[in-house]
């Protein structure tokens, strides 16, 4: 079966991989139907402490059941799931003993699917029973892939502490940028602003319910916080730019927060005075803990857009243009592919 595969840790490549006859023991073998590039896909090569070489790629996926092997219970061929990549947690760390399942680096470092085990880059991949999720009949597997980034958004929203009626700026429009646009609209922002280089994702900000848009490389966002704009309570840093961090304890208000989503590569460029002045509250959000059943049911709801971020679905083998109109970001949100 063809393949998507991280070669050598550096080269994102097409293989030809032996079919699979069946699930793994003690595992169930998922028909992979959608499947998203996200960005860490992009940069896997740089990531070299998160990714094994030679692992088929892909975190973001859903698809549907084809066989289970003996002794594994609740699924059965047919039934349709969504995965969550860092599901297979250990179960014995302190963090999973305490509930901070998102914390168990046995389940993000080792076992983390389309990390460092295979994922859905692929057209069949066994996986263990516990990072299933059964979808609903409502939310389609294209809708299923979209699950694991909206429960990271939903995270990042619920540990932000965002209250009813406060101002929301968020750093950056890609996939998590618009969804937490969405979140936070939900949530009851009096006011959305959304700072983005790229036209085409700010128009879609705009779409989707952000008051105001800001393109940075026209105007600084801190001027304008300054001197227009009142101040933000709460700033979500989705963009990943080394920068972005320093830029949000500018702008937002005193005893503000800022909830950090985007990972950035380089060192983190900031003024330490500001931070202690002003008591900004900045803190980390990663992954999910208990939000990935809750964004299903959003999807199921329909609480979500996400087709309108769906940019492009492709066949597998068109992978290499899936990810090459991603990196130039002009006129795309989110590719899928479809196994």
């Amino acid at each position: 079966m063809r393949a998507v595969v991280l070669r050598d840790g550096n080269t994102v490549t097409m293989e030809e991989r032996p079919a699979l006859d069946g699930p793994k023991a003690g595992e169930v073998l998922l028909r992979s139907r959608h499947c998203g590039i996200c960005g860490t896909d992009l940069h896997a090569s740089n990531l070299t402490e998160l990714f094994v070489p030679d692992v088929v790629m892909g975190h973001e996926f859903a698809g549907e059941v084809i066989a289970v092997a003996p002794g594994v219970a609740d699924w059965k061929p047919g039934d349709r799931a969504t995965v969550n990549p860092n599901g297979d947690v250990c179960g014995t760390c302190l963090q999973c003993r305490e509930g901070r399942y998102n914390l168990c680096r046995v389940a993000v470092l080792q076992r983390a699917v389309g990390v460092q085990r295979d994922g859905g880059m692929q057209t069949h991949v066994s996986l263990p029973a516990k990072v299933l999720n059964r979808l609903p009949d409502a939310v389609s597997t294209l809708q299923g892939a979209w699950t694991e980034p909206l429960a990271t958004v939903i995270r990042a929203v619920r540990v932000s502490g965002f209250q009813l009626g406060a101002r929301a700026v968020i750093l950056g429009a890609g996939p998590i940028g618009l969804l937490a646009v969405q979140a936070v609209t939900r949530a009851g922002a009096s006011e959305v602003c959304v700072v983005e280089p790229s036209s085409y994702r700010r128009d879609m900000a705009r779409r989707l319910g952000a008051h105001r848009t800001i393109d940075p490389q026209a105007h600084d966002p801190v001027e304008l916080f300054e001197r227009e704009l009142a101040p933000p309570q709460f700033v979500f840093e989705c963009s990943g730019h080394p920068k972005a961090i320093g830029t949000a304890i500018s702008i937002v208000l005193p005893q503000g927060v800022v909830t950090v989503v985007g990972v950035c590569p380089e060192p983190l460029d900031l003024a330490a005075e500001e931070l202690v002045l002003k008591e900004v509250v900045v803190r980390g959000s990663v992954i999910y803990v208990d939000e990935f059943p809750m964004a299903i049911r959003l999807l199921e709801q329909g609480a979500f857009d996400v087709e309108s971020l769906t940019s492009q679905v492709l066949p597998l083998d068109s992978f290499e243009q899936g990810f090459e109109r991603l990196r130039r970001a002009e006129d795309a949100v989110k590719i899928v592919l479809a196994p």
